[in-house]
Order: C-alpha cells, then sequence, then structure tokens
C-alpha cells in the first residue's frame, strides 16, 4: 500500500455532552440494554469544527469518469471509467485497511456509467460509453464471488444517465445522452427476474441531469443540457406506484452535471453545475411538501461543476473539487449548514480533482477516488471530532478491578481496592436508563485478577492479589441470573499479572503470572466440568505480558517479565494441539505494553518498559508473514496503560505511568495512515482503571488509581464526534440466541434505509448512495471486529436484514451493531455457536 504524507487526523478537541449521567440519589433497578446514545444528546446537529483530508491507498489503476458502490459488507467497489480509453477493470477499497485489491473485471470496459447497490447486496452496472459508442448493455457484480456476469440490455443504449434504486427494489434509470440525441425515455429493472422493461417517458429530453429518491418514495429529476447554449430549469417527479411522471416547480437556474443531496429533514440541496455563463455557484433547496425551490442564503465559495457533494452523519453537506469556470479543475471544498442555510470552506484536497467519486464510509469518513483527470490516488476526509467528557460516578471508589460486559448488555464492575483496602464489592450499570446498583458480593477479595464472559453468560474471574499480598489460585463465578457469586475449581498454580483468554470452542486459556511457578505454566478452564488443567507449559516464563486471539483461533502471546529481564520473546499457542510454538521475536524488549487485535487481524503492541525505562515504539505482528514491524512512535511513552479497539478501527490508549508519574494522556492509533495523533488529557490522572467500549461505541474509563494513590470512583467517556442527533440513528430489535454459525443471521428494526429512505450520498454517478444496512459483528471478549457478508436470497429493506453468519468470528459471544448513512445504531448481544463446517477466515 502506498503511504502519503499523513495530515493531523483530530486537531482539536471540543466537549461532547455526555451518554452517561450523574447517579441519581435513589438507584434505579438495573435493566438490559438497548444500546446506549451513540451520538450527542442536543436537539440540533453538533457541527464538526476540524475537518482534515489525508492520503489513502493508492488504486491499482487512474482512472475517471468512474463508479464507487458502498456495499453491505463496508467495502468499496470502484468500476470501470476512463483514463483515455475506457477501462473494465474493477477494485475494491477496505475502509478498515486502507488497502485496493482487484476484484474482477467487467464484461464490457465502460465510462460515464451508473452502478447502482440492490437490495440483495448486489450491484448493477448501466450503460456508458467506450470507442464503439454508448451501450445498452448491463452487468452484475457479486460480492459473495467478485465475479461480474451479463444482464438483459436496456431498451436504449444510453449514457450520463440516472439510476435510483426504488423503495421496492427495482431501479429507475432515466434519460442520458442516447446514440444520436438526448433521451426522454426511462427504464425499470427487475432485479428478481433481471429484466428491463419501459415505463412513461419523462417530460423533456435530460443528460447529466439529478434523480433522487424521496421520502415518499418518489424521484425527482431535475435540469439538464438544453440547446442553443441554454440548460434546463425545469424538474419532474415520477411515481413508483404509478409509474408516471408529473412536473413540479422548476429551479431557479438552469444546470447540468450539478449535484443533489436529500438532507434529513426530506428537502433536496442542489449545488453548482453548468450554466449558460460557465460553472454556477448557486445553490437551493427543493421542498416536495409544497413542490417548491428556493434559494440557499448564501452560495457557494467557488463555482464548480462535475463535483461531488456527500452527507455526512451531522446533517451538514461536503462539497468536493470539481471544474471552475475557466475549466481548471478545483482543490477547494466546502461545508453546507442545513440550519443556517450557508456555506463555509473547509479544509482543502491534497489534488485537485474533478470526475471523481465520493463514498460515505461507515465510520462517517467520506473516500474520494481517482479522478482529476486521471489520478490513482485517493483520498479521505475526517469530520471526526473525537472528545472527552464526564460520566457517571461509580458506587464505590475502586482501582486494578474488572469490567465486563453482559449478554443483556449491562457492564458487571467488581473487585480493585477501594478507598480503605481491597473491595469483595460488585456494581451492575445500565445504560438505557443510566443506572448503577450493587449486585452480589464476591467470596474473595481481589486486586487485578482477569474476568472472562462465557458463552453461557456466566463471568469467570480468577487470580490476582488477595489480602495481604497473597497471590490466589481461588476463581468465582458470577450468575447474572442471580446476581451471585459462587466457587469454582482452584488454579493448579496462584497467580496474578497473568492473562485469561477465551477459546473458539469456549474453554478458558489462562497463562503465566507472578512467580516461578506460574510463568513457566498455563492451564485450561472447561466451562462445562468446572475444571481447570494443565496444558503444554510455556517455552519462555513470563508474567505482565499480553496474549490476543488471533483470527485462526490461536493465541499470541507477546513479551512480559521472566524474573531477570524484559522479554522479547513471542510465541504462539494453538488449542486443536495443545502446544505452544515459537515465532518472531519482538523488535523492543517490553512488559507491562499493551496489545489490540486490528481489524485485518493483524496485532499492535503498544509502549511498555524495556528494562528500567519506558519505551515510545510501537510495532504490529502479522500472522500471515509471521513478523513484527515499526508502526511509528506514540506521543507518549507508558506502562500500565490500556488499549481498546474502536468500531471504526482505530485503536484508543489512555493513561498508565509516563516519564512524568501517572498520566492522563490519551491517543489514537489509525491502521490505514498507520500514524498515532493525541486526543488530549483525561480530566484525571489514572493507573489500574478499566477501559471498555460501550455498546453504542463510546469507550468508557473507569475507576483506577490516581497520582495521589487515592482510589477513583469517577469515569470518563470517550465519543468519536460525528455529531448526528439520535432520532436519525437505526434501532434494532433484540436477538434470539444463540445462533449457529452455518445459519443466516435475521436482524431486524427500522431504520435500516436512512432518516425516511434519505440516499445520503445520492443524486449523481460520482456519489454512492449508503442508506444500506451494513452489519457489523464484534466478538466481546476479544475485540475482533468484521462485516456480515449479504444473502442475496433476502433483500433488506427499512425494517430488515438477513447476512450469512460471520465466517470470520469466532464462536462466543458478540454484540452486533447495523450502520447506516455513516450512523450506528445502539448494539444488540448475541451468541454464536460453532457447526462442524465452522472455518475462520483472516480479513484481508
Amino acid at each position: 500500500m502506498s503511504i502519503h504524507a499523513i495530515s493531523n487526523r483530530i486537531s482539536r478537541i471540543i466537549f461532547i455532552v455526555s451518554f452517561l449521567t450523574i447517579l441519581p440519589s435513589q438507584p434505579i433497578p438495573a435493566k438490559s440494554l438497548d444500546g446506549d446514545l451513540g451520538g450527542p444528546t442536543n436537539d440540533a446537529p453538533n457541527l464538526p469544527t476540524v475537518n482534515t483530508w489525508s492520503y489513502t491507498g493508492d488504486l491499482h489503476t487512474a482512472r475517471g469518469f468512474h463508479t464507487a458502490t458502498l456495499l453491505t459488507n463496508g467495502m468499496v467497489l470502484v468500476a470501470g471509467g476512463s483514463n483515455a480509453n475506457a477501462l473494465t477493470d474493477a477494485e475494491l477499497y477496505n475502509p478498515l485497511t486502507g488497502d485496493w485489491s482487484v476484484s474482477g473485471s467487467l464484461n464490457t470496459e465502460r465510462f460515464d456509467h451508473t452502478a447502482t447497490l440492490l437490495s440483495d447486496g448486489r450491484v448493477l452496472v448501466t450503460g456508458g460509453a467506450n470507442a464503439s459508442g454508448k451501450l445498452d448493455s448491463s452487468e452484475i457484480y457479486n460480492p459473495l464471488t467478485g465475479k461480474w456476469s451479463e444482464t438483459d440490455s436496456l431498451g436504449d443504449a444510453r449514457s450520463l444517465h440516472t439510476a435510483t434504486l426504488l423503495e421496492g427494489g427495482r431501479v429507475l434509470v432515466t434519460g442520458g445522452q442516447g446514440t444520436s440525441t438526448m433521451l426522454d425515455s426511462a427504464e425499470i429493472f427487475d432485479p428478481t427476474n433481471e429484466t428491463w422493461s419501459p415505463t412513461q417517458s419523462m417530460t423533456t429530453t435530460r443528460r447529466a441531469h439529478i434523480a433522487v429518491l424521496l421520502s415518499d418514495g418518489k424521484v425527482l429529476v431535475a435540469g439538464s443540457y438544453g440547446s442553443g447554449g441554454a440548460f434546463k430549469d425545469s424538474a419532474e417527479i415520477y411515481d413508483p406506484g404509478t409509474g408516471q411522471w408529473s412536473s413540479t416547480g422548476n429551479m431557479g437556474a438552469g444546470r447540468q452535471y450539478h449535484s443533489a443531496t436529500v438532507l434529513p429533514n426530506g428537502k433536496v440541496l442542489v449545488a453548482g453545475g453548468q450554466g449558460a455563463a460557465g460553472s454556477l455557484d448557486s445553490s437551493e433547496i427543493y421542498d416536495p411538501v409544497g413542490g417548491t425551490w428556493t434559494p440557499t442564503t448564501g452560495n457557494l465559495n467557488t463555482a464548480r461543476r462535475q463535483h461531488s457533494a456527500t452527507l455526512l452523519p451531522d446533517g451538514s453537506v461536503l462539497v468536493v473539487g470539481g471544474v471552475d469556470s475557466g475549466g481548471f479543475r478545483i482543490i477547494d471544498c466546502e461545508i453546507y449548514d442545513p440550519i443556517a442555510g450557508t456555506w463555509s470552506t473547509t479544509d482543502s484536497l491534497n489534488a485537485a480533482r474533478a470526475y471523481h467519486t465520493a463514498t460515505l464510509l461507515p465510520s462517517g469518513e467520506v473516500l474520494v477516488a481517482a479522478g482529476g483527470l486521471y489520478y490513482d490516488s485517493a483520498e479521505l476526509y475526517d469530520p471526526r471530532d473525537g472528545a472527552w467528557s464526564s460520566g457517571t460516578t461509580l458506587n464505590r471508589a475502586r482501582s486494578g478491578h474488572t469490567v465486563t460486559q453482559l449478554l443483556d448488555g449491562s457492564l458487571l464492575i467488581a473487585a480493585g481496592k477501594g478507598t480503605v483496602g481491597f473491595t469483595k464489592t460488585a456494581e451492575l450499570a445500565t445504560l438505557d436508563p443510566v443506572s448503577v446498583t450493587d449486585t452480589g458480593v464476591m467470596n474473595e477479595d481481589r486486586f487485578r485478577p482477569t474476568a472472562t464472559l462465557l458463552a453461557d453468560g456466566r463471568v469467570l474471574v480468577l487470580g490476582g492479589e488477595g489480602f495481604g499480598g497473597v497471590t490466589l489460585d481461588s476463581a468465582e463465578l458470577y450468575d447474572p441470573d442471580t446476581e451471585s457469586w459462587s466457587y469454582t475449581d482452584s488454579l493448579n498454580t496462584p497467580r496474578e499479572y497473568h492473562t485469561a483468554t477465551l477459546l473458539p470452542d469456549g474453554r478458558v486459556l489462562v497463562v503465566g503470572g507472578k512467580g516461578v511457578s506460574a510463568r513457566d505454566t498455563a492451564e485450561i478452564y472447561d466451562p462445562a466440568t468446572e475444571v481447570f488443567t494443565y496444558t503444554a507449559s510455556l517455552n519462555d516464563g513470563r508474567e505482565s505480558h499480553t496474549a490476543t486471539l488471533l483470527q485462526d483461533g490461536r493465541v499470541l502471546v507477546a513479551g512480559g517479565w521472566d524474573g531477570a529481564q524484559s522479554l522479547d520473546s513471542v510465541e504462539i499457542y494453538d488449542p486443536a494441539l495443545g502446544t505452544w510454538s515459537t515465532v518472531d521475536n519482538l523488535n523492543t524488549r517490553r512488559r507491562f505494553h499493551s496489545a489490540a487485535l486490528l481489524a485485518d487481524g493483524r496485532v499492535l503492541v503498544t509502549s511498555g518498559s524495556e528494562v528500567s525505562n519506558r519505551v515510545v515504539s510501537t510495532e504490529v505482528y502479522d500472522p500471515l508473514t509471521d513478523s513484527w514491524s515499526y508502526s511509528g512512535d506514540m506521543n507518549v511513552a507508558r506502562t500500565y496503560h490500556q488499549a481498546l479497539l474502536l468500531r471504526d478501527g482505530r485503536v484508543l490508549v489512555v493513561g498508565g505511568y509516563d516519564n512524568s508519574g501517572t498520566s492522563k494522556a490519551t491517543e489514537i492509533f489509525d491502521p490505514v495512515s498507520e500514524s498515532w495523533t493525541s486526543l488530549g488529557d483525561l480530566s484525571t490522572e489514572r493507573v489500574s482503571f478499566a477501559l471498555t467500549l460501550l455498546p453504542g461505541g463510546r469507550a468508557l474509563v473507569s475507576g483506577g488509581t490516581s497520582s495521589t494513590a487515592a482510589a477513583l470512583d469517577s469515569t470518563e467517556i470517550f465519543d468519536l464526534g460525528l455529531g448526528y442527533l439520535n432520532t436519525w440513528r437505526p434501532t434494532l430489535d433484540a436477538y434470539s440466541s444463540p445462533v449457529n454459525m452455518c445459519s443466516s443471521l435475521q436482524t431486524t428494526g427500522s431504520g435500516f434505509r436512512g432518516r425516511k429512505f434519505s440516499e445520503a450520498s445520492g443524486g449523481g454517478t460520482n456519489n454512492s448512495a449508503s442508506n444500506i444496512p451494513q452489519v457489523q459483528v464484534r466478538r466481546i471478549d476479544s475485540g475482533q471486529i468484521g462485516w456480515a457478508l449479504p444473502d442475496p436470497t433476502s433483500p433488506f429493506s427499512d425494517t430488515a436484514v438477513t447476512t450469512r453468519s460471520p465466517a470470520f468470528l469466532h464462536p462466543g459471544p458478540a454484540i452486533v451493531t447495523v450502520y447506516v448513512n455513516g450512523i450506528p445504531s445502539g448494539s444488540k448481544p448475541i451468541v454464536f455457536e460453532t457447526c462442524s463446517t465452522f472455518l475462520p477466515v483472516v480479513m484481508r
């Protein structure tokens, strides 16, 4: 992957209203989670103030006049286009890695075509042009096979036309440039039988016009080239129910090559385009209720045509590049604020572009690809303005505790040291409504134990330091149904500074720990028999190491302390064989470091202590090559810190000890740019705290020890800062759990087609509609994330989507989130059970 110079992704921190609120004076009984609020709770959009562009990976083929389509599996398909010659090339962009990969070839080279994501997850490409002239051919891309197949031909050859996915799953194609003249014809594609049929023609011929799906399911078409240098200002409405066209109000200016964006309130923003005097700087709003057009308060800052326009999650519209009145490509970008009705400039592209594509990703970023005239480069626009805010107060101050998400979505907070020593107490935090209530008391005092959510919903807590500094061999189980703790079998060896990893078969691997006998050994807990048994001994005894479940089901154990020195050795446990094997060493000796499984299956290791000094370096392990590579220096060298994989694929690192003492510094790692960015400080320095991903996507820091060695009862929340309204979010129904991994995953809820079917990025061939449900699954224990593939036999709707059960995921407890228009739903827990044909795959 080619990496260009990276701009800072986040450079200023703003205050975001916290999801968690101060605990009421009277505790509220704990309730099951309905998903926390993933955006600010204010009533108006919080428009981001930090907006930056950075290069991402280069395409394999330079191109312009192509299409880009956001797929239901989170990938972006770029197809066709021209680089002086029409192309058949197609490639996929992976937002989690920033990589492009070749994905089959079109059967016919084409540019100025359309690409439409069908409701079964396939992509329909229609028409366009090549050296032979205008095309009537159509073909379909299947993301499950990566192959293209020809389908029924259009009734009219056409390019510069529009294609709109209708509410029922059919596709409406309108106008365009025909073989010898502009067209007024319209056709309907039925994906069930893959046939085209004519529908009523428009009232006038059109090309380089716009078409958008309105909230009532009808389609607005507007603009076009006219004759004699004139440009059409007319607009009309297509009703899929009757198959008829009807006129609506005219635009304030005739235009072609303009953009159209459906806003969350159902109105349509039309901006720029080409008019009689060249590129236009005017913009106007269409109101479907009255069929009227109204100029915006101000004009675009730069006249432009053949640009892109993308609705961001916060409701604002990003306009990118294009061609100015002098015929020059534009580097400038601007934002439309729908509340004020005004335009303002934002960060400029790294390269002037036109004829590019713009795609809103599930992360809220915008991918701009190629164009300008024929580039192979791509850039990401980042509107995220992450911020920390205060959260609720725990019932008791505690450090060295555990936080475990239960299968009802609530959080179990247990053990640790309080203000006057060890605590056996535990509490439950729920997020809807917000409450923190006491639950059953543990049997043992424990400091820095491990806690593992089992597949049956119970929580296994084991080892740690007990009262009087004793290392514990005891283990106990929390039953959420009875809110009680009970002893289970004891460890064969007392352990602290150990690790515990939930294996794909439901057993728990416990590795190493403080003391000679613990460092060298590992044991397995079987929940079915509630017995610990030794497994093979490690090649190098260790404590204060990390253990990471890899995508293939093995466990990577890295670094640590052998009683005399920090280690650079690494080994992998294979649960199928019950054996350890050494792999490539770390580049730097480390203990008290952190590790996070990245979305592409690699493992990020951060900071730690080499001898007596803290190291600032980080490195990444690639299981495909069995090698470690340097991944940049953190902003702060630290030990005893925490690292957490966020739902957008970045890694959040928080707190610990730095070279000045207890740290409040936080930073974030972007695996696409392989860069570290400071996020500013927590309000309180913390060590021995817990860092937890909340079901709605925020990160929770709870408790810990301050710089004065006092145990803390405070919490803090990190929000990605996309600024959307909670009323715009899709909602999920609860799952029937467990689900067999050989079966389909049925997800139901509402808002799966966006707010009243808003297309988000729509209205032109250079914008990919993102009003599609994308299902992300995250394993609770390891944090492993990935996207579920569509089930082509069950088209998605506004209330349901069927996906293949995620083969990339290990069996066990997980949470599911649906993304629409870059906005995540609240999450729902689910348990996946293995089946005989289960085979984990690496997501690269």
